[in-house]
């Protein structure tokens, strides 16, 4: 399964650097500075939990427009902090706050809540299936091949949101770079080979600067982790994919 995808939003680079040094093999990180970037990126990119650190100017404010956002209504959010005062707690509820993380930062107790927190949410998803609430995609019937190794999901392009492609060209081609790639990406992002060293990557519902910082932490973390350059070209599609794909030329049998 793909790392789920959380969202940081933290001004302290000391613990932007723990999460992402210490939670790396289990969840892809997204960070913002501040709560301004952070809704910015929300309304362009798919993540699955938020991190609000405690120490940021009016957190309660930023937690409450968050959950009046488009499809942010039921993503966990989890909030940095050292106060465990009950009235500070009561508020934190109230402004949409699901649960805590306790700072001394303790990496095993990161996790269990990140876990725990991820799991009710796929609970919940689950639930609204079985009642029938998810619309069938309009794209697709059914799934098509248009890569050896990939297969089209209609899904991925559901609804008004871009497309953003990354093409990735290696200096080199280990074998761990394909894996590594898939490791860095969101449960509905595709990894496509093209060829000796060369990649695709698919980012449905990610805006072009979004696609941007994804692009710079792959790169970042390819030259850390593997030691390798990558040069990462960026195209975005800022229309309904449905539409894009109704403007594709039919060919004739």
């Amino acid at each position: 399964m793909d790392n789920p995808v959380i969202l940081l939003i933290s001004s302290d680079e000391t613990k932007i650097s723990f999460f992402k040094r210490v939670l790396k093999e289990s969840f892809y990180f997204i960070t913002a500075l501040e709560g301004t970037a952070g809704k910015e990126l929300l309304k362009n990119m798919l993540v699955d939990l938020i991190i609000i650190d405690g120490k940021l100017n009016d957190v309660f404010s930023l937690s409450n427009e968050i959950r009046k956002m488009s499809g942010c209504q039921e993503i966990p959010i989890l909030l940095l902090t050292n106060v465990l005062k009950k009235s500070f707690l009561d508020q934190a509820f109230k402004a949409g706050i699901n649960d805590f993380v306790n700072e001394p930062l303790v990496p095993e107790e990161i996790y269990q809540r990140l876990t725990v927190a991820l799991k009710a949410r796929s609970v919940q998803k689950k639930t609204r299936s079985v009642a029938g609430r998810i619309k069938t995609p309009k794209i697709a019937e059914r799934p098509e091949p248009i890569h050896k190794g990939f297969v089209f999901n209609a899904e991925m392009f559901k609804g008004p949101k871009p497309l953003t492609i990354l093409m990735i060209d290696a200096e080199a081609s280990p074998p761990a770079l394909a894996g590594f790639l898939k490791r860095q990406l969101r449960q509905l992002d595709t990894v496509v080979p093209q060829g000796k060293n060369k990649f695709l990557i698919l980012l449905p519902k990610t805006s072009e600067r979004a696609g941007i910082a994804i692009a710079g932490s792959i790169k970042k973390d390819a030259e850390k982790d593997l030691e390798l350059t990558l040069m990462i070209g960026i195209l975005c599609f800022d229309e309904n994919f449905e539409k894009l794909l109704a403007k594709v030329p039919k060919v004739k049998s």
